[in-house]
């Protein structure tokens, strides 16, 4: 934050600060991706997280790289009538998780492409979903996706991605699931219950409540 000062209303320089900033964030969220898998499991630190607002934010900053590779990265919502998008969540767990999946959005998209994430929240559950542009998984690694070491030709990353977003999602009591056929690209989507405890051995997903956000 100090060194946005002396830029003032320089937009040049406080969008190359923000590719900086961009860069560092995912070095940390590679180093806390290699602890959590050091230690095993996922530990939660549970709040009200207002989802609508933590992906406009991630919007704003994943746009600054993507405009780089002349990548289109669009948002769209659908936020029930009468229904909050504040659920019951770790912000920074569920930052990383869905951070993870534009990361490697990004890095399986050409130039020119597009990414799309939807917001979909209904009375009960929420639901995030990732569609890339790229080639699309592989047959021979799809059953091994969310394996340890698993990359989707990323030139730099852990390969623990994906199996980290998937220890993060159930342990929020939810569900990812993938969709994908090749040369046409990927979509993820991540699923979470409204209110979720670490007592609770089992969210409750209603799938039904899923609605197309174009």
């Amino acid at each position: 934050e100090l060194l946005k000062v002396p830029f003032g209303s320089d937009v040049k320089g406080a969008k190359f600060l923000g590719i900086i900033e961009d860069a560092v964030q995912r070095m940390i969220g590679m180093t806390q991706e290699i602890l959590d898998y050091a230690r095993g499991n996922v530990e939660l630190a549970l709040g009200p997280v207002n989802l609508s607002r933590e992906l406009h934010e991630l919007v704003d900053r994943h746009t600054i790289m993507l405009e780089r590779e002349n990548i289109n990265l669009v948002y769209r919502e659908n936020i029930a009538e009468l229904t909050s998008p504040v659920f019951n969540l770790d912000r920074q767990k569920i930052v990383r998780a869905v951070t993870n999946i534009l990361d490697n959005a990004q890095s399986v998209s050409p130039r020119g492409g597009r990414i799309r994430l939807f917001l979909t929240v209904a009375e009960k559950s929420a639901f995030i979903r990732i569609e890339d542009s790229g080639p699309g998984i592989p047959n021979e690694i799809r059953d091994t996706l969310f394996d340890p070491f698993i990359t989707l030709g990323k030139a730099h990353g852990t390969g623990l991605g994906l199996c980290i977003t998937k220890s993060i999602v159930e342990g929020h009591g939810g569900k990812i699931t993938v969709e994908s056929t090749e040369g046409q690209g990927t979509s993820f989507t991540l699923a979470f219950p409204r209110n979720w405890s670490n007592t609770r051995a089992h969210g409750e997903i209603h799938q039904g409540e899923l609605v197309n956000a174009d």
